[in-house]
């Protein structure tokens, strides 16, 4: 799927579930960039400890790599870990949980 496209959909369905469509435009653009940063550090956390010792050897190198960004982390995580899918859905979730009454 083209990023652009992921990157839409994520910020369609942030500014869904967090209510923030009432909020000007900029706003919504800051409180999104903010949201999917926590997110992304809470994947990062959980998937990095499920990867196996060479998995985690080939992060690493994957990370020092000059061109290295979100969607190539994302998409390693994606090839390495079976249930990537269901982690990322859990963990919006879990942030939704704990902050949705702090945006609202």
């Amino acid at each position: 799927m083209d990023t652009t496209i992921q990157n839409e959909e994520m910020m369609k369905m942030i500014i869904s579930d967090w209510k923030l469509d009432s909020f000007p435009q900029e706003e919504q653009v800051q409180m999104v960039e903010k949201i999917g940063d926590l997110i992304y550090q809470s994947i990062l956390l959980k998937a990095v400890d499920m990867l196996n010792e060479d998995d985690q050897i080939a992060f690493d190198k994957l990370i020092e790599e000059p061109t290295a960004d979100a969607v190539k982390v994302m998409a390693f995580f994606g090839e390495k870990i079976p249930s990537f899918d269901q982690i990322v859905a859990d963990e919006v979730k879990s942030l939704k949980e704990r902050t949705v009454d702090l945006v609202n």
